[in-house]
Order: structure tokens, then sequence, then C-alpha cells
């Protein structure tokens, strides 16, 4: 739960930041990036606490499904600013 409280008031510090300075801002995109950084942040921690290498890190985070979906992002954007 603590988890998805920051990811929310980062989500909410960062679209109100983005309106601000008038840059277009997507809350799908801002909260998918939020919650793949919380994720690898609680993997840093677990590795840190179980006193592992670092390289351990990426066995926590199912990398493949994580560049799936920033991969569709980005051709999301990219076919929008084609059309």
């Amino acid at each position: 739960m603590a988890i998805f409280l920051a990811v929310m008031i980062t989500d909410v510090l960062l679209l109100d930041a983005y309106n601000t300075l008038k840059l277009p801002t997507s809350t799908t995109v801002s909260i998918v990036f939020e919650l793949l950084g919380a994720s690898v942040a609680v993997a840093f921690w677990k590795v840190y606490h179980a006193g592992a290498s670092l390289g351990t890190v990426m066995s926590y985070i199912n990398s493949e499904k994580a560049l799936v979906i920033i991969s569709g992002i980005l051709l999301s954007v990219v076919v929008s600013f084609a059309t």
C-alpha cells in the first residue's frame, strides 16, 4: 500500500508540474513509469537487505513484459506524431 500511495502522490505532483509548464501529459504513461520505478526501488531494497549482489536486481523485475509495455508506449507516440 505504501508503494501505491507513493506512486499516486508522485503522479499528482508530476502531472501538476507538467500542467503548470503547459506540457502534454498522459496519466497512463506516467503511472506505468512510476510503477516501474517503484518496482526497481523495491528490488534494490530487497537485494540490499538480503545481502546479495546488485546484479540480482533484474531477477526481481519481469524485464520482458516491461520492455513490451515501454515499446508499445513509444510506438504509440511515434504513430501519433506521424499522423
